[in-house]
């Protein structure tokens, strides 16, 4: 059993190592926009035209979350094309939108697919068009709720100490405030409960009137203010300094509450999908248990605060013989099987995972709890009911003083094929070192 590459490799150490490939060359030489996303969603390799069409360098695009480039409204479309892949579709093609460089923005028309490079799977995004478009801020409904309300702006009038001495009335008809009640206040008052995006309580200092008067300059400012009811109104503060005296700073506020939740929405979104691609990243998209690096990871991170763990790997005997006799759906069904039963043998492990084909490993903190979970996978069958009755071959190794993972990884494998050819023809065997 080969072990996988070292999980530590950053994107740019393996885009070097992945330009060296023939897959990648080919790539590189396509005159359509091309790149390589690993499974957690990081971009690990860009062709020029993919460059060329996102206005990024390579250096900006490699290790960049491909979440950041893709339009919010786009991302549950994004993630459904992923989910038609795992169900076993060779390729999907869809529109969504990309974010270039300079914060403008290109549609496009693309497939995608997954691919295996160097025994690891990437997902292949190739661009077949791209059209630039002007505005893809908001959807369609939010934009016309924001146009229809383009008419609502307020307009205050402030002194020279940046209080409120004019306004038409609609502040107080959004806050729900009489408008008296807004004479003579700042827009930083804490009366009105003023935040910035993301929560932050404003200040004095943080007064887009006073910062007029104090350098002259126009500023523009995104303000939450609490409204009667609790609630945040979100404005955008244009302030312009006048030249008059006592009517000395003017500033328009335009609601972009719709905006704001809508970004907020986008933001939840992301972070949502996110979630789920380190979660298929960590997974084993068939069976539902860690994949490999998870589970080598874990080994790891006991080793090195010094706590102990048994490593046990084992492989299903015969299995090929399942696949060719009753098909790869059956042979698929077997797996899960493996799988569910590998996890009831083992509620004291640490991890439980698939390392690929019909092999399985575990980790154990306890030397008796990995014998305990050897003796019962290796007893008889790990499959029940209707499906193929299948035995399996179980090696197991013990932390010794000065292991490495690949130490312990190394001894493991070597046990389990130990096991499996001095039990060839009794079935399930069990083999330790």
């Amino acid at each position: 059993m080969t072990q996988g590459k070292a999980e530590s490799e950053g994107p740019l150490a393996r885009s070097s190592v992945l330009a060296g490939g023939l897959f990648e060359a080919a790539l590189q030489q396509n005159p359509l926009a091309n790149a390589l996303v690993d499974v957690s969603g990081q971009m690990i390799f860009v062709n020029d035209a993919f460059c060329e069409m996102s206005r990024r360098t390579r250096e900006e695009l490699l290790g960049c979350h491909s979440v950041t480039l893709i339009h919010a409204d786009d991302l549950a479309g994004t993630v459904m094309g992923l989910d038609r892949l795992d169900a076993g579709a060779r390729v999907v093609r869809q529109q969504r939108r990309h974010r270039r460089g300079d914060d403008t923005w290109v549609a496009n028309d693309a497939l995608t697919t997954f691919v295996e490079v160097d025994g690891e799977r990437f997902v292949h995004v190739q661009v077949l068009q791209h059209t630039e478009i002007e505005d893809v801020s908001l959807d369609d409904e939010t934009r016309e709720r924001l146009v229809s309300g383009a008419d609502t702006d307020v307009s205050c009038f402030h002194n020279p100490n940046g209080e409120i001495v004019q306004t038409n009335g609609r502040l107080g008809d959004r806050l729900g405030y009489p408008s008296n009640w807004l004479q003579q206040r700042r827009l930083t008052d804490p009366d009105l409960g003023p935040v910035a995006v993301g929560g932050r309580p404003l200040v004095e200092a943080d007064d887009p009137v006073l910062e007029v008067l104090r350098t002259g300059q126009d500023v523009t400012r995104t303000i939450g203010f609490r409204t009667a009811t609790g609630d945040i109104a979100w404005m955008s503060v244009r302030a312009v300094r006048t030249g008059a005296d006592r009517f000395a700073v003017r500033t328009s506020l335009r609601d972009i509450t719709e905006l704001i939740r809508a970004q907020e929405e986008a933001r939840y979104l992301a972070a949502i999908v996110e979630e789920e691609l380190t979660y298929r990243a960590d997974h084993d998209s068939l069976t539902g248990l860690l994949a490999r690096h998870a589970v080598y990871s874990m080994i790891d991170e006991r080793l090195m605060v010094g706590e102990s763990v048994s490593v046990v790997f084992v492989d299903l005997n015969r299995f090929k013989a399942v696949n060719d006799t009753y098909g790869h759906l059956i042979g698929d069904e077997v797996l899960i099987g493996a799988a569910r039963r590998l996890v009831e043998l083992g509620p004291d492990a640490v991890a439980i995972g698939r390392t690929g084909g019909d092999e399985f490993v575990a980790a154990f903190a306890d030397c008796a709890a990995a014998d305990r979970f050897c003796a019962e996978a290796s007893s008889g069958s790990l499959t029940s009911g209707v499906m193929p009755l299948i035995t399996a071959s179980v090696g197991v190794a013990h932390l010794r003083v000065g292991d490495t993972v690949r130490d312990l990884l190394r001894r493991a494998d070597d046990a389990m094929y130990q096991a499996k050819r001095a039990g060839v023809d009794a079935g399930a065997s069990i083999a330790r070192t």
